[in-house]
């Protein structure tokens, strides 16, 4: 018998609406409310469950991120009441999520434990974008109308944190630093001169890892881009496939510019069976973890490792009972090659492991409704467990820049005894004790590069960007290439700069620092 109190996923439902429609309900809300009801009726029991969620969340949109994301439309000021709105429910408690591609399962994990407590009864999680249809609509002129001001209460999870500044300091915003793909290349080449691998060696890993994602995405009638594509044609660079940042290339990266809405319905199995719902819909949070590697990028201890990954999948295989080569399927949080190239590292999964690394076809091909996209993973999840005999699926969902770690494991085989999550502060505790190095922020002498990227605009190499430590006294520092250099620039993406060292000084007019690489001082000699 399954203890009453067992957390269990009822109902799941994903959208994905087809050619831009604006005369039809297109915002955000609107297509929550669509997988809302869809997870209802996937229940088999949607209007006594309707009646019955205590909880609704909403995973935090675009428009909601800290002034990330033009508002050319308005918004909710409550997106979780604008949903029960629609849904004509009024639940007691309306939560909006942190920032954060982790958001989804962290939720997740986190009312799992108050359901096996019994302080919530069921939940509902949605989470959804419309950037395709507000770039469209914003093309074309066509005016609409997002703004809404619902009654009612709603928890607002972060609100007092300054989610941009925690993130990204200024010191590295003005150092280029301003974006995820810069930030995440840090990683790649580092990750990239670790492995020992060459620039083309490498760009053909990815190539290969990304190769892998598309096939699944071409399979999948709700992935934005399903298109099979080569190894070779996503790690070749091309007026269409052009360069984001060294060393990816557009069909590298997250694809934020889609229309896509996911929900998932949890309760326990006590109530799932007062409310009659038939146990072949369960499916089981078999295990969890969360932590969190240091949240700005400047502060990570190396740049080829991302233990909070390792710490929270080795936490949740603990709680399932089962060990890596027990799991059958994976969606690893797929925003940038390295993410996944990380986690199939830290999890011990092996390069020529034949079993499936995204349920969807991943962020670049399924596409990237931003910090809602792991809520799909989870959806496919329960309705592929559901239909095969396959018996344990495992989420890595990452937020912020590879800090932010949340895991689930999911199955149709329930657990034996109570549900227990263990405190997650215990695993921080052991991430918060690793030592990040210390950071010089006007830095003067010789110095070496720890790691590096190129920012592109438009495709074209702009701006060289070098992580280095001082030879003096291994300080890491921040530092850009010389302005209009772009041989420099070149030896950055296709030599091997890694380690090499040169001269580094703080200069007045532009408040950053310049690092001159040593075989550049040599010819200037």
């Amino acid at each position: 018998m399954i203890p009453d109190s067992t957390p269990v996923i009822v109902g799941v439902g994903q959208y994905a609406p087809g050619a831009f429609d604006p005369t039809v309900p297109c915002a955000p809300v609107d297509l929550a409310a669509v997988v809302a009801e869809l997870a209802l009726t996937d229940s088999g029991c949607a209007e006594t469950l309707r009646a019955s969620i205590d909880v609704v969340g909403f995973i935090r949109l675009f428009a909601d991120m800290g002034g990330w994301a033009p508002l050319p439309f308005g918004k909710s000021t409550k997106p979780p009441r604008s949903l029960c709105h629609r849904l004509n429910i009024d639940p007691p408690h309306a939560v909006y999520s942190k920032i954060g591609g982790n958001a989804p399962q962290a939720v997740l994990n986190e009312y799992a434990e108050k359901i096996a407590r019994g302080e919530c009864r069921a939940l509902l999680l949605v989470g959804g974008e419309a950037q395709r249809t507000s770039d469209e609509a914003e093309r074309e002129a066509i005016r609409l109308d997002w703004n809404e001001d619902p009654p009612g209460s709603c928890e607002v999870l972060g609100e007092d944190e300054d989610q941009v500044g925690m993130l990204i300091s200024m010191y590295e915003i003005i150092h280029g630093l301003d974006l995820p793909a810069g930030s995440y290349a840090l990683f790649e080449n580092a990750l990239r001169g670790q492995r020992g691998e060459s620039s083309t060696e490498h760009m053909a890993v990815m190539g290969k890892l990304c190769a892998r994602l598309s096939t699944v995405a071409a399979n999948n009638p709700l992935a934005a881009f399903p298109a099979r594509r080569s190894a070779t044609e996503i790690a070749t660079v091309t007026a269409e496939n052009r360069r984001i940042s060294h060393p990816f290339t557009k069909w590298m990266v997250a694809n934020n510019r889609v229309d896509q809405a996911a929900a998932v319905i949890m309760t326990s199995a006590g109530h799932a069976r007062a409310l009659g719902i038939d146990a072949s819909q369960w499916v089981f949070l078999r295990g969890c973890g969360d932590c969190n590697d240091k949240l700005r990028a400047l502060d990570h201890v190396n740049y080829f490792s991302a233990p909070a990954i390792g710490i929270a999948g080795r936490r949740a295989l603990s709680m399932a009972g089962v060990g890596i080569d027990e799991i059958d399927c994976f969606d690893l949080y797929s925003c940038f090659p390295c993410a996944v190239e990380l986690a199939r590292t830290e999890l011990g999964i092996a390069e020529d492991d034949p079993r499936d690394l995204t349920l969807t076809g991943g962020l670049p091909y399924f596409g990237g409704p931003l910090n809602a996209y792991s809520l799909h993973a989870i959806a496919e999840a329960v309705m592929r467990l559901r239909r095969t005999d396959e018996r344990y699926a495992l989420i890595t969902a990452n937020g912020g820049l590879l800090s932010k770690q949340s895991v689930g494991i999911y199955s149709t085989v329930p657990d034996v005894g109570p549900w227990l999550r263990v405190d997650p502060s215990i695993d921080q505790a052991v991430l918060d004790a690793m030592p990040s190095p210390h950071i010089e922020e006007r830095p003067a002498g010789r110095g070496c590069i720890e790691t590096f990227t190129v920012i592109c605009k438009r495709g074209q190499p702009v701006r060289g960007v070098i992580v280095g430590r001082l030879l003096a006294n291994n300080a890491r520092f921040l530092a850009n290439t010389p302005e209009d250099r772009p041989d420099i620039l070149a030896w950055l993406m296709e030599g091997e700069p890694l380690g090499v060292a040169g001269e580094v000084c703080f200069t007045n007019d532009s408040n950053s620092n310049s690092f001159m690489p040593q075989p550049f001082l040599e010819r200037a000699k």
